[in-house]
């Protein structure tokens, strides 16, 4: 049931219009209420009236794209397959970045509404904080479409690639090249699907082939693991002082892969010869590295234009059908893994 401005009030023992006030800022409230009024607002999972108004008037042919940061060209590649998608039919695309925090992603998603946009694709952030919010829109037909990662809770449009298949491929390839104590770095977002999915992959790979494995998850602080980068390098290099070093890394994603190279070359080990990695997405910089990082390829501007002709159609049509779709991942094979003479494309 949703809440209303009547439900805050009797929950403080203020009045309606007080609660109203409060919720604009209204300087005739004083500062301590106002702060009382919206922590009960934000506790109680209160969606502003702004927001439903806002429902009430589409077709401005904006779309709304929100994505962690731009920290790696990866999701600027599929902010392209969705700007030029866009451009193509009309459309112009808002950006913004929620920096893996809910409370942001709940503002963007509010100002972008305050926009009249069309429709949002988006990234979500791995977190229920948000759950309601996406419900509540998805209840009343706004078109969202989620891309690269998904929350199963939420019964929403999603495009991601197929997860588990290419950590399968990218692991069955280090088995391949003869490696034995293939560790995976997992990250700090044990509860992504997605990250799950490439566990999951990855530890399957290992049983075909008999081989014990070890996955590594990171500390969930982010002063102990302020970057992916960062927590590829300093998990690394515990690992390669460890009475069980590995011979192979297979990274989560590729700027954990980065990190990880670092630690090998800084600690005098010859890769592949000594030590493979490979991560997983495939982007541009991996091919310009001094040693050139194997990695999972993820169809990123097809992902961004598949999800932009998805939204567009949903906001132009009164009725949508939600889809599930998994893109194929591909191996590209470089030099972090390539023990075996150079067999496929860089």
């Amino acid at each position: 049931m949703r809440v209303t401005l009547a439900d805050i009030a009797r929950s403080l023992g203020v009045s309606e219009s007080t609660v109203s006030r409060a919720l604009n800022d209204n300087p005739r409230v004083s500062r301590q209420t106002r702060m009382r009024v919206k922590a009960a607002a934000e506790e109680m999972g209160y969606i502003r009236d702004e927001i439903a108004k806002c429902l009430r008037v589409r077709q401005t042919e904006v779309l709304g794209f929100i994505t962690g940061g731009f920290t790696s060209s990866y999701p600027n590649d599929i902010l392209q397959g969705v700007e030029t998608t866009a451009s193509r039919m009309g459309y112009s695309v808002i950006v913004g970045t929620s920096r893996a925090d809910p409370q942001v992603e709940r503002r963007l998603i509010t100002a972008f509404l305050g926009r009249k946009v069309d429709g949002i694709v988006v990234s979500p952030v791995v977190s229920d904080e948000n759950v309601d919010l996406y419900n509540w829109l998805l209840a009343r037909g706004f078109p969202i479409i989620f891309v690269d990662r998904h929350l199963p809770e939420v019964k929403c449009s999603y495009i991601t690639t197929d997860n588990y298949k290419g950590a399968l491929l990218g692991v069955l390839h280090l088995i391949d090249q003869g490696y034995r104590r293939i560790v995976c770095l997992a990250g700090t977002e044990a509860h992504c699907f997605e990250v799950q999915e490439r566990v999951r992959g990855y530890t399957d790979a290992l049983d075909q082939h008999g081989l014990s494995y070890r996955y590594i998850q990171g500390d969930q602080s982010i002063d102990e693991c302020p970057t992916h980068v960062f927590y590829g390098y300093h998990y690394t290099l515990n690992l390669l002082k460890s009475a069980e070093m590995p011979d192979a890394i297979f990274a989560i994603n590729d700027e954990i892969a980065l990190g990880a190279l670092r630690a090998c070359v800084e600690a005098g080990l010859r890769v592949p010869e000594d030590i493979g990695i490979i991560g997983f997405d495939n982007v541009m910089l991996d091919a310009y590295l001094p040693i050139s990082l194997s990695s999972i390829h993820q169809p990123k501007s097809e992902m961004g234009i598949a999800a932009a002709n998805w939204v567009i159609s949903a906001a132009k049509g009164p009725h949508y059908d939600v889809i599930e779709q998994l893109l194929t991942p591909t191996l590209v094979v470089r030099e972090s893994t390539l023990r075996k003479g150079l067999n496929q494309s860089r």
